[in-house]
């Protein structure tokens, strides 16, 4: 098995040794779910209020609501999809992060063999 060059194979084997991993490591602490959320929370509360006191320097003014009848459908649209995107990438970032410190600590067994094409972090 460990010459094996079959993605689906390589990527079952990862599964597997992945499994045993989480297995042999037990369930993330409460201290550590906690922390992941705390530092979701604040990531997305600081980028909201780093998008809009931009948007204010930038503007002279604060950004357009959805109840704004002032603004134009287009800036409000704009706003919307620029606060949207900013704001996934950082819950994307904070996953990411979450997930390597979750994973990071996590080695794989002696009798698992994982193919090269599987990443697995490193102990």
């Amino acid at each position: 098995m460990a010459g094996m060059t079959d993605s689906t194979s390589a990527t079952t084997i990862g599964r597997k040794a992945a499994k045993k991993a989480r297995t042999s490591a037990g369930q993330p602490t409460i201290g550590g779910v906690l922390l992941t959320r705390a530092a979701g929370i604040a990531a997305i509360w600081g980028t909201q209020h780093l998008l809009t006191a931009t948007f204010k320097k930038r503007a002279g003014h604060a950004p357009p609501t959805a109840a704004d009848t002032r603004t134009s459908i287009g800036g409000v649209i704009g706003w919307a999809v620029v606060s949207a995107a900013s704001l996934a990438t950082v819950q994307v970032l904070v996953d990411r992060w979450a997930a390597h410190r979750a994973l990071s600590h996590l080695t794989v067994p002696s009798d698992v063999t994982v193919p090269s094409a599987v990443a697995v972090p490193e102990a």
